[in-house]
């Protein structure tokens, strides 16, 4: 299924794989043990790996964004999509469609 013809109500986790998260100033450092990657967020990326500290949809997550950003609705969506399939294919997150 394509990123974007996941229903909003699709829940997205941290995980699978095991992973360290280290918040430094406004960038969060997150490792990969599985595989050693290390990849650093920051901005809205930070904001939206801190809002995955628990599962949640697309939907609320898309909400918290507009709600805290200046951003058009439409480009929030697609961004959020396009960033949560960058972290699925890292295996940094799960999202289950149900």
């Amino acid at each position: 299924m394509s990123r974007d013809m996941l229903p909003l109500d699709s829940i997205v986790i941290r995980g699978p794989v095991e992973m360290l998260c280290y918040d430094l100033d406004d960038e969060v450092i997150i490792v990969n043990l599985d595989d050693q990657r290390g990849y650093s967020l920051n901005g809205i990326g930070g904001c939206i790996w801190q809002l995955l500290q628990q599962p949640i949809t697309i939907a609320a997550l898309i909400e918290q964004l507009l709600s805290e950003f200046d951003v058009d609705p439409g480009t929030c969506e697609a961004d959020v999509r396009e960033f949560l399939s960058q972290l699925q294919c890292a295996e940094l997150i799960s999202i289950d469609s149900r």
